[in-house]
């Protein structure tokens, strides 16, 4: 079919500022009750491993893709390319707000209506932004026991984001504490714009029990150590012991 390379699919995905990180170690191609497992080498080091399987009832195919690792704000859609008996799904990043500075770990599944009597390689493609190519993350073959009229996409899934280690006061999750840290949490608090998205690592930095634009303060004190010596994330200054005073006669 077609290379590795989509020019066609390459503009329908591109969208300025998406982040993603590909260093993938592998993709594990594995199948349920009807279906045979194949291990594909990919590229990439990354927090999530990437799985692809299936599941046949009727005319219907779910396809699975477990860890896959996208941008903490994306909704997942996918593109359809259809060859005989090769069917093939491209992820692509959405967004209502974001992209966000943040990676992260999705379970995602596809539903795949209609499909007549026989056999059928699904294969689940994505967007390699770094070198802007279309990569496989993973193939299954399907023997489809239903009389369909044609293939249609009924249904996607897509599970709340996990996997992420993001330290106190990493609230856009890019693996740094930094000013702009202090900006998300002062846009989430203010919701400038509308919807700005809850910190992604810990955002509660001086652990008064809030989230709160005390936060972004205590961030931007941290960051630009104003005044000097003040603390890191999660290490606010102890109190000091209330004495009591005495009254002199």
């Amino acid at each position: 079919m077609f290379g590795v390379r989509l020019p066609e699919w390459n503009a329908l995905l591109w969208k300025e500022g998406t982040m993603r990180k590909k260093e993938r170690l592998s993709a594990l191609v594995c199948g349920i009750t009807l279906v045979y497992a194949v291990s594909l080498p990919c590229r990439a080091q990354e927090i999530c491993e990437d799985s692809i399987f299936a599941a046949v009832h009727n005319d219907t195919v779910t396809v699975y893709h477990s860890g896959a690792f996208y941008n903490c704000c994306a909704t997942i859609e996918y593109a359809t390319e259809i060859s005989g008996d090769t069917i093939d799904l491209l992820e692509k990043e959405t967004y209502s707000v974001g992209p966000c500075y943040c990676l992260c770990c999705l379970d995602l599944s596809v539903d795949v209506f209609g499909l007549s009597l026989g056999s059928y390689l699904m294969r689940v493609w994505g967007y390699e932004y770094d070198r802007a190519e279309v990569i496989l993350f993973g193939e299954v073959w399907v023997d489809v026991g239903g009389g369909g009229e044609g293939p249609t996409i009924v249904k996607t899934t897509q599970s709340q984001c996990y996997g992420g280690d993001f330290g106190c006061g990493d609230c856009n999750g890019d693996g740094f504490v930094n000013f702009a840290d202090a900006l998300y949490l002062k846009n989430y608090y203010h919701q400038t714009p509308p919807g700005s998205p809850a910190p992604t690592g810990q955002g509660d930095v001086n652990l008064d029990g809030f989230v709160n634009f005390a936060d972004a303060l205590y961030l931007k004190n941290y960051y630009y150590q104003t005044p000097p010596g003040s603390p890191p994330p999660c290490q606010p200054p102890k109190a000091a012991p209330f004495k009591e005073k005495r009254m002199e006669r």
